[in-house]
């Protein structure tokens, strides 16, 4: 793991949360961004013990990566993912470009949950028009019916890996499709 410049990285598997909170607050004083979590066997880290309210208590954003793509570009959830924290303020969901009209089980993570949210049928490539449709009719957990907080929150999709020209036409063909306003490619 190589943390961004100027970003400073605690492995708090030796913390307590008390103590967590405190040197979070101090890096914070002279960094501009902090990646706290526990390091996996994997070379990845695992989420904090402090909650998502406690660290934005003490930070003016906290990006909590919730995804379990397994590298693919395009990702499909199940019914109980992602793990989002409660009441996030927005979700920001990122999107592979090239993953953009190649066969779906290249594309995507789970190809039936696509087809599902499409209609399209088993050949289909994962055409950026079909790419936007499954995101309009996917519903992430917080959008399903909760018991908690109706706190609302902003959805964005932040479109990556719009290297080439051709990646380009295709990430505009996504974003006309695309009912989610705050495109970002």
């Amino acid at each position: 793991y190589k943390p961004m410049p100027n970003t400073a990285f605690i492995s708090i598997s030796d913390l307590t949360p008390e103590k967590e909170k405190e040197y979070i607050g101090k890096l914070l004083i002279e960094n501009p961004a902090v990646c706290t979590g526990q390091m996996t066997g994997f070379g990845t880290l695992s989420p904090s013990t402090l909650s998502y309210r406690e660290l934005h208590a003490l930070a003016d954003y906290v990006l909590v990566e919730a995804d379990r793509s397994g590298g693919f570009p395009i990702k499909m959830h199940d019914d109980d993912e992602p793990l989002l924290p409660e009441d996030p303020d927005c979700i920001i969901q990122v999107v592979g470009a090239d993953g953009f009209m190649k066969p779906l089980d290249e594309a995507t993570d789970n190809p039936r949950i696509f087809r599902l949210l499409t209609g399209c049928g088993e050949d289909s490539p994962s055409r950026p028009e079909l790419v936007a449709k499954a995101f309009k009719n996917e519903r992430l957990p917080l959008e399903r019916p909760r018991s908690k907080s109706e706190h609302p929150f902003e959805k964005r999709i932040f479109l990556n890996k719009v290297e080439k020209k051709e990646t380009l036409a295709l990430a505009k063909r996504f974003s006309e499709s695309c009912s989610i306003s705050g495109v970002v490619a």
